[in-house]
């Protein structure tokens, strides 16, 4: 939605605006004076297109294999090992373990599969976005603040992981108590007379040598995986079992998958129209 509002000639204003549910205002403004705006909206493509990239390779993965154990169930599933057409020994056991329809096994099974997709098929993905740039590692820290948990009555990442941790470091000898402020020159168009400001050096005041301070520092991050397994299974995972233990599928019967989506979009409806 901000890459689109960028290219329909949004200004900077209105980015600050748009993105405010994800980003402080002085981080998105960092972000446009590095980049510019046809920059950051370039950088916000790559962050699609990279995501896009890890949903087909999640879907790549395993979605044959749903489709082999339902027409061919396990026998299907032994062979294509044999073949060696799964990734490796663990899927077997997967589909062994999700066969028996014991409801451990059934759970141990699905824990496997969602660390099988977390930490090989995507893990690297999420890394290498995280760090690419001061685009995609703001991205994942919005992500952080705003994802949801896909699961019935599952409380978002922010509330199982929290994004800031309190840490202590040392001040610098000197703190700036008004920063340095650059001089200003009135421009060429502006109607009266010429002036402008000189600047300041700012006004800056010692502190003790041995002076610490508690801070939150933004580490935790959905992208990290350990951060988004501890939101699976502390949370995700229960969360899960016990919606179904609730017959909670039931209550879902003849809601539309676009009725589902429509209610967990963020975007509301006045800035990104959408018709199911």
């Amino acid at each position: 939605m901000v890459r689109d509002a960028i290219r329909d000639g949004a200004d900077a204003a209105q980015v600050v605006q748009h993105l405010a549910p994800l980003l402080p205002a002085h981080a998105v403004e960092a972000l446009i004076a590095e980049y510019g705006l046809d920059g950051l909206a370039d950088q916000l493509d790559d962050v699609e297109a990279t995501y896009m990239d890890m949903q087909r390779q999640i879907f790549d993965d395993i979605a044959w294999q749903h489709v082999a154990y339902r027409d061919g169930g396990l026998a299907a599933m032994e062979s294509l090992a044999e073949r060696g057409d799964l990734r490796d020994d663990g899927y077997l056991e997967v589909w062994r373990n999700l066969d028996t329809g014991d409801p451990a096994l059934v759970g141990y099974a699905n824990e496997r599969l969602a660390y099988i997709e977390q930490h090989d098929v995507i893990g690297d993905d999420f890394d290498e976005l995280r760090n690419r740039n001061p685009v995609t590692w703001a991205v994942t820290m919005g992500m952080s603040l705003v994802a949801e948990s896909p699961v019935p009555g599952g409380e978002p990442f922010r509330e199982v992981v929290p994004s800031t941790v309190g840490v202590t470091v040392d001040l610098p000898d000197r703190i700036p108590v008004i920063p340095p402020i650059p001089p200003v020159a009135v421009p060429d168009w502006f109607p009266g007379p010429g002036f402008g400001f000189p600047g300041s050096d700012g006004v800056y005041i010692d502190t003790p040598d041995d002076a610490t301070v508690e801070v939150d520092l933004p580490v935790n991050n959905v992208s990290i995986f350990d951060n988004r397994w501890t939101w699976i299974t502390e949370d995700m995972l229960p969360a899960y079992d016990a919606f179904l233990a609730g017959d909670g599928f039931a209550d879902l019967e003849g809601t539309s998958l676009a009725e589902l989506a429509r209610g967990r979009r963020v975007v509301p409806d006045s800035v990104l129209p959408y018709d199911p």
